[in-house]
């Protein structure tokens, strides 16, 4: 079924020659809420349509709610002799003050109680119980304590702003993507540099929804505090006194700011080394060597015993079933499994980056921001120029992550690493979301990429035809043991030995436990 738009439909940037045209496009049952519109008038203007009716037709009393037309001659009288203004003013003061003590408080528990262990311990538990006691059933106690002038007025609208505020900014430290966690510690972010780029960033929006209910319960709070022994204020014109005369305010004191302290925790695998390379295979130094390599989860073991050694510029392919211990391997190279039982030697060199299965790329910094991220520097924005300018994006340096396609977000991605020169690069299945024709874009890219830095490389893959066409030795990992290990000479690589390609991957599939039914087209030939 098609439907043509009434209206003829010009996008930006349109070919003139298709203005004018009819747009005709499918038509379909809409399950979801359909596009915004600017329609937040209607539901005020239907209450006050209903207001006006009601009253006019005396089915609404005026002694439970005055007629529209009355409260709009009472206000402009009250504007008229500047006793609304003024009021009005007073009673703003009171609520900017209590907000920004409330906030402020609430902002820095949050960050004390988000942030560290132990300021969490110390702090969450009594803001939780304040948070089960209504603000506003304190009065007689802070009446008790603080008399029933201005301090108490200020102090009762503070109790109420700083909760939603620490309970939605906590929430946001906490609910901060662990995947950024874990990038942040892969680009080597200091714990200043941490709180800075990922932790405040990520948190804003949930500070921001506190923020909201805030501004909401402070006003409530101020009308009700006004009817308390006060003088002027929006709460106190409430109350029907005729004798009206509202010309005092006062001052409430001031409060105290304290610094959090960030909590940016950097562990090591068990038994981990890094530093001088190791001296492993015969005839050369090694970037990578791992001895015994035992992880675990719980009661299920994942990696039992492996040994791997890496030569500098070697390209190694991982290739396993699901579940065999491929990431693991992966993460324990990357100092990433901080929390998995295991023992085991492994040693790395100083300079390693990580390209994850996604781009991982921060959606608060722009395509520039994301690929000097941790890097300190003079030249970081020069180098990072030139990285975006080796991957094809050159010119994209302000463009923000959601506007790339998936095939650019890794390019950034790769250019975030490579602008770091590594000694190791890691890459767990970084093409496994793109499709087949950005893939093999992707696989030429890799290629040149690792050709002109000359890093040492441990690809994580599923895919047999992608770990020929890249890599210069294979290894099979089969229940957290290395099963086989198959070195690829150029020509296989490059398809010009079809013969010795085919009997390669047959043997890899073999492995794998998958019966080879056919033979595609080398994944190199696309390059």
């Amino acid at each position: 079924m098609s439907a043509v738009l009434d209206r003829p439909v010009v996008a930006p940037h349109q070919d003139p020659a298709l203005a004018g045209r009819p747009d005709v496009r499918p038509t379909g049952r809409r399950l979801g809420p359909g596009r915004r519109r600017r329609l937040a008038w209607v539901g005020p203007s239907a209450l006050l349509l209903l207001w006006t009716a009601t009253s006019a037709t005396g089915l609404l009393d005026p002694r439970i709610l005055s007629e529209p037309w009355t409260v709009v001659a009472t206000a402009g009288e009250l504007i008229a002799d500047g006793r609304l203004q003024e009021n009005l003013a007073i009673s703003a003061q009171r609520a900017g003050l209590a907000l920004f003590f409330g906030i402020l408080v609430g902002a820095v528990l949050a960050l004390l109680s988000g942030l560290s262990r132990a300021g969490e311990a110390l702090i969450d538990g009594p803001v939780q119980i304040k948070r089960a006691i209504p603000g506003l059933a304190l009065i007689p106690l802070l009446i008790l304590w603080f008399g029933i002038d201005e301090t108490m007025k200020v102090l009762t609208i503070s109790l109420g702003v700083f909760v939603p505020v620490y309970l939605q900014t906590h929430a946001g430290l906490r609910g901060i993507d662990l995947r950024f966690v874990e990038l942040a510690q892969t680009v080597g972010l200091s714990r200043a540099g941490f709180i800075r780029k990922v932790i405040l960033p990520g948190a804003l929006p949930g500070f921001f929804l506190g923020l909201r209910f805030a501004v909401t319960g402070a006003w409530v709070s101020l009308v009700v505090v006004e009817q308390i022994n006060a003088t002027s204020g929006i709460g106190y014109m409430m109350e029907p006194r005729p004798h009206l005369r509202p010309n005092q305010h006062h001052r409430p004191g001031a409060g105290c700011l304290r610094h959090p302290r960030p909590p940016l925790r950097r562990h090591s695998p068990l038994h981990r080394t890094k530093g001088p390379l190791m001296a492993a295979n015969p005839g050369g130094l090694t970037a990578v060597s791992v001895r015994d390599l035992v992880r675990g989860f719980g009661p299920r073991g994942v990696l039992n015993g492996v040994d791997l050694d890496i030569a500098p510029g070697e390209f190694v392919a991982l290739l396993g079933p699901s579940g065999c211990g491929k990431s693991t391997l992966l993460r324990a190279l990357a100092g990433l499994d901080h929390h998995v039982r295991g023992s085991g030697v492994i040693s790395v060199p100083d300079r390693v980056s990580v390209v994850f299965q996604d781009s991982r790329l921060l959606p608060w910094e722009s395509v520039l921001g994301n690929v000097i991220l941790g890097i300190r520097k003079h030249d970081a924005r020069e180098r990072a120029c030139k990285a975006l300018a080796e991957v094809g994006l050159a010119g994209r340096e302000k463009a923000w992550p959601h506007q790339l396609s998936g095939g650019e977000q890794q390019r950034v991605a790769l250019a975030r690493s490579l602008v770091r020169e590594p000694q190791l690069l890691l890459a767990d299945e970084p093409f496994g979301a793109l499709d087949a024709l950005t893939r093999i874009k992707m696989h030429g890219l890799l290629q040149a990429l690792v050709s002109a830095h000359r890093p040492a490389v441990l690809l994580v893959t599923h895919d047999v035809d992608e770990a020929i066409a890249l890599a210069d030795r294979i290894v099979v990992l089969d229940h957290g043991r290395i099963a086989t290990v198959r070195p690829v000479s150029p020509d296989i690589r490059s398809s010009a030995n079809a013969a010795g390609h085919d009997a390669l991957r047959r043997d890899l599939l073999t492995a794998l436990g998958v019966e080879p039914t056919h033979t595609p087209e080398p994944a190199a030939a696309g390059h």
